[in-house]
């Protein structure tokens, strides 16, 4: 299963022009929303691994730990971004990082169970006002 998770991060990353990190470090509102479209359209190209990982973090420790890992190396490419730019106090970029990418997390492991029960576009442009106000402002 840990083969499983780089293969999904490898599907999330291998696109990315430019790297999250320098989405991140940009702070431009049309790189963080073109970013996450992205994702959002990657989601049905891994929507069986995510599964079977979700599923098998609950009762497995080593899959959850995997799980862990990735989303703590996410985070940290979203702290480096924001280090690299100078921007927020320092003491909370990574809290901003955590709540950042666990808010698209959390989208993701929903549209894995429901799809979009609210319009993709409105879940873009609200994810993406989030990311901004958390990443891309001095807030």
């Amino acid at each position: 299963m840990q083969a499983v998770i780089r293969d999904v991060d490898e599907v999330f990353t291998s696109v990315d022009d430019p790297p999250l990190t320098t989405v991140v470090e940009r702070g431009e509102r049309a790189l963080v929303e073109a970013w996450l479209s992205r994702k959002f359209d990657q989601w049905g190209e891994v929507r069986r691994h995510l599964t079977a990982a979700y599923q098998g973090a609950a009762v497995d420790p080593e899959i959850q730990a995997g799980l862990d890992a990735w989303f703590e190396d996410v985070a940290g490419s979203i702290q480096e971004g924001l280090d690299r730019a100078g921007r927020c106090e320092p003491e909370t970029r990574r809290v901003r990082a955590v709540l950042a990418f666990g808010q698209l997390e959390y989208l993701a492991k929903r549209w894995l169970r429901v799809g979009w029960a609210v319009d993709r576009e409105i879940c873009l442009r609200s994810l993406t006002d989030s990311w901004c106000y958390l990443l891309a402002s001095s807030a």
